[in-house]
């Protein structure tokens, strides 16, 4: 991933002038992020956790920690909020889902948040199936063919997804306090896959209220005439 990334010393965040253009809020009615455009680039403001100077062309981020803002809770931000930002930037083609490697072949799984798209990718990578990405699915066509790129090899759970599916002695990261997600590193027991690998189906996940599991096919639309050898499912 062509992002050149760098987290400064923490500081005070600085005023900023004019309103911003756009913002994320959570379903609580938190303020999570603020956005602003700053020069050529971008400012993307946590409030009390961190600011990012990401540049126009998204190949350069800087990252400034607020007063007390740990840096494994810096990084949780970078990884998971940033960085596809960053990428989309470089016209990078990134959605929100979770890959898979079955016999070389790419499956990702797409839907809302609370879906279980991370779930299903640690499901399969703990019975030794190596998960691609957890969360932010990065594409690139590569001679005529939609490869999935490996992302940062790591899965974020729930504490009972964690539970049901990973033992005590996987590696962690340090817990974050603006979230009750914890990131599991790759290694054993949790198989990650660091090729490339063909996009070969896209499981899109329903609302979790069926009896039991369903699959439905769709075709791809029209304007995607040139996937017509990649069945969507």
């Amino acid at each position: 991933m062509n992002v050149h990334y760098a987290e400064h010393a923490a500081r005070p965040m600085p005023p900023v002038q004019e309103a911003p253009f756009h913002q994320w809020v959570s379903p609580d009615g938190t303020l999570w992020t603020q956005f602003f455009r700053q020069g050529a680039g971008y400012l993307l403001r946590f409030p009390e956790l961190a600011d990012f100077e990401v540049s126009a062309d998204g190949r350069s981020v800087h990252a400034w920690p607020a007063p007390g803002a740990t840096s494994p809770a810096v990084e949780h931000l970078y990884l998971n909020q940033v960085l596809p930002l960053a990428l989309s930037r470089q016209g990078e083609l990134v959605l929100h889902g979770s890959a898979v490697d079955i016999g070389g072949q790419g499956v990702a799984f797409l839907g809302e948040s609370g879906r279980g798209k991370s779930t299903l990718a640690a499901s399969f990578a703990t019975e030794g199936t190596r998960f691609l990405t957890d969360d932010g699915l990065l594409l690139e066509w590569v001679d005529g063919s939609c490869m999935i790129i490996p992302s940062h090899p790591s899965i974020r759970l729930w504490a009972d997804s964690r539970a049901a599916l990973v033992n005590e002695r996987v590696s962690m990261a340090p817990a974050v306090s603006f979230t009750d997600k914890s990131r599991i590193f790759a290694g054993p027991g949790v198989a990650f896959c660091t090729e490339d690998r063909p996009l070969r189906h896209v499981y899109f996940l329903g609302n979790g209220e069926a009896q039991a599991p369903t699959i439905n096919s769709f075709a791809p639309p029209r304007r995607w005439s040139n996937w017509s050898s990649t069945p969507f499912c």
